[in-house]
């Protein structure tokens, strides 16, 4: 749904471009094979505070879980590392790569 307001009335629309949805499981099958899909052209998300992996604000490689993802990258644990493996996977099968869309609102 998109609301339009200017200052004095709304105006809400409903758009259809969302088709579905995955939640992530816990061994993250799931979300692999929809981002794998050659049909994907846009693997939009939404990642907690949390799962950013911030220190004083910045990203930090240093990490626990971001370490496993580089250390063990057709295992990943995180959003990135899944990301990274898909894409991995996509170019190997000749198909293109996703439009990340992230749908947070951290700096």
């Amino acid at each position: 749904m998109v609301v339009a307001r200017d200052g004095e009335t709304s105006h809400a629309k409903v758009i259809g471009s969302m088709i579905d949805f995955l939640p992530v499981d816990a061994d993250g099958a799931s979300l692999l094979e929809g981002m794998i899909s050659p049909n994907i052209k846009i693997v939009s998300l939404t990642v907690t505070e949390g799962g950013y992996f911030l220190n004083d604000g910045q990203f930090d490689p240093k990490h626990l879980q971001i370490q496993h993802d580089i250390d063990n990258p057709d295992a990943p644990k995180t959003v990135f590392g899944m990301i990274i493996k898909a894409l991995k996977i996509r170019r190997e099968a000749g198909h293109g790569a996703f439009t990340c869309l992230s749908c947070d609102n951290i700096p």
